[in-house]
């Protein structure tokens, strides 16, 4: 296997700006990949979250074993290296193209050589290099590039994923609430504001429990983008604007506590309860939980949807007749105890599709009990 001194083992495609260098499998784990799940210093994030989804580990043998029988088919692995100063760079460079991985490390901290793509590749060589010690020496292609600023790093790799593998709709809207258009006033970034403080404030009763990433999490069965769609229905922009200028909060005053009062009027469905089940042929009893659709998308976004209506109605009691904004809101929401959340096929509450495609006929059903007394039979109700 050629071995290549650190001269003949550096390109610059543009000086300080982009190079390729070679970077032997084994040395590959010292490159660092900011994940959500992993706190990334440079990262202007609330609780300093990385960009990129967590790795999935099941697939890195398949991969690491086709690299180890086609090294020299291995695609660039895409590399910030976060620096400016053009002394540096041409310092780091040196580094990384001589493979001394722990002089740049450093000199500069474990973050500097961030992985914009191929953590994938990186996770299967590795895996590979464990068993073929040969595989762990081989120069891998390295493409570097220097002075990107975190919001443009984040948003090479956002371009990247979402125009090839997908990337999941919650990862990336996570990105760009929290990274590149953290600072932008526009709705979309108030909705995401919303969202952001319904999923992720301790005093919120949706507090870690919303999967933020899209990946799979099957206890976790609203991502952060079905959220925040929902959030954008319930507080389009000119019901935000009611809302400031009744100097109201809509998080605060108005998203939480109508959450919170959900989980109250429906204990059972928000928190989880089992049943007694007989096994007919065994007489064997057993716990099974019961389904319920409150928590799942359908759920959160016919209620949101309904949410509007209820704010909405919530703030004119307020402004035109001074009652108060949470006692009105609370009064709204009153009727909607009725409601039976229970994923059953002789439920006409549930009798709408999943997800999105369900919330019309859910909402509709929603809206008819809360403004006319009418449940899904049509039957009148206090």
């Amino acid at each position: 296997m050629t071995q290549f001194k650190s001269a003949d083992n550096i390109l610059w495609t543009t000086p300080n700006r982009e190079a390729v260098v070679g970077i032997k499998v084994k040395n590959l784990r010292d490159l660092f990949v900011s994940t959500y799940d992993t706190e990334d210093p440079d990262s202007p994030a609330p609780n300093k979250h990385g960009y990129q989804r967590n790795p999935d580990e099941k697939r890195f043998k398949q991969i690491g074993d086709y690299f180890a029988d086609n090294p020299y088919l291995v695609p660039p692995i895409l590399v910030s290296v976060r620096l400016d100063a053009d002394s540096d760079i041409r310092t780091a460079a040196d580094l990384l193209s001589s493979n001394n991985m722990k002089e740049l490390a450093k000199r500069y901290g474990r973050h500097i050589a961030s992985v914009i793509d191929g953590q994938h590749r990186i996770g299967g060589m590795l895996h590979a290099a464990k068993s073929d010690k040969d595989f762990a020496e081989f120069l891998v292609p390295v493409t570097l590039f220097f002075g990107l600023s975190f919001e443009a790093e984040a948003e090479v790799f956002n371009t990247i994923n979402s125009s090839q593998r997908k990337l999941p709709k919650a990862l990336i809207e996570v990105t760009r609430g929290d990274i590149s258009e953290r600072e932008e006033l526009t709705h979309a970034q108030v909705v995401r504001k919303i969202a952001f403080g319904i999923a992720r404030d301790k005093d919120s009763v949706w507090f870690d429990q919303i999967n933020m990433t899209g990946g799979r999490a099957p206890t976790q069965k609203v991502t952060y983008e079905g959220l925040r769609r929902s959030v954008a229905n319930m507080f389009p922009a000119n019901l935000l604007s009611r809302l400031r200028q009744a100097g109201l909060d809509p998080l605060n005053d108005a998203a939480k506590p109508f959450w919170g009062k959900i989980s109250e009027i429906f204990p059972d469905a928000w928190h989880g309860t089992n049943r007694t089940v007989t096994d007919p042929d065994t007489h064997e009893t057993r716990e099974e939980p019961v389904q319920y659709r409150l928590k799942e998308l359908v759920g959160v976004a016919s209620l949101s949807r309904l949410g509007q209506d209820i704010v909405s109605s919530s703030v004119e009691a307020y402004q035109e007749y001074g009652i108060d904004f949470n006692k009105a809101m609370s009064k709204k929401m009153s009727r909607l105890a009725h409601v039976d959340w229970e994923k059953a096929e002789t439920n006409p509450w549930m009798a709408s599709q999943a997800g999105f495609a369900g919330q019309a006929k859910l909402y509709g059903d929603l809206h008819r009990l809360v403004y006319e007394g009418v449940d899904p039979n049509g039957n009148q109700v206090q």
